[in-house]
């Protein structure tokens, strides 16, 4: 029972909402003759009003450039870099750490302090009136 109910209630707003959809997108205006549902009943006064006729179709001849995309060979003069391998003498140093053992004599300078007497002057600034 409650299917039959439910399924009823369904039918019932899809009819309200098929019934309104003329007024997609206009909210508070009737959506007049210039609304695109092509149903136009009235003017948004209440006066009835006819659907507006469709325009001709109409040809008319232009003249259009149109580019093909043509390929052509041509030789062209390419520089390629070619790696070549060789055989080459070389001769190379290495050289090798040793270690020895060797007496050397070494000077070395030390600073030390000293006591040395010496005089100097102050020059303190006097106001005189």
């Amino acid at each position: 029972m409650k299917r039959v109910v439910l399924s009823l209630l369904a039918l019932v707003l899809a009819g309200l909402l098929a019934a309104e959809s003329c007024a997609h997108g206009r909210r508070g205006s009737c959506g007049g003759c210039e609304s695109s549902c092509g149903g136009c009943v009235s003017d948004c006064g209440g006066t009835v009003v006819a659907p507006a006729p469709a325009p001709q179709v109409q040809y008319e001849e232009r003249k259009v450039t149109r580019y093909k995309p043509v390929t052509k060979e041509k030789e062209v003069e390419v520089t390629v870099v070619k790696p070549v391998t060789k055989e080459v003498k070389y001769t190379y140093q290495v050289n090798v750490p040793t270690w020895r053992e060797e007496k050397r004599q070494e000077t070395v300078h030390v600073q030390q302090q000293k006591q040395v007497e010496y005089t100097y002057t102050v020059s303190v600034p006097q106001t005189v009136q």
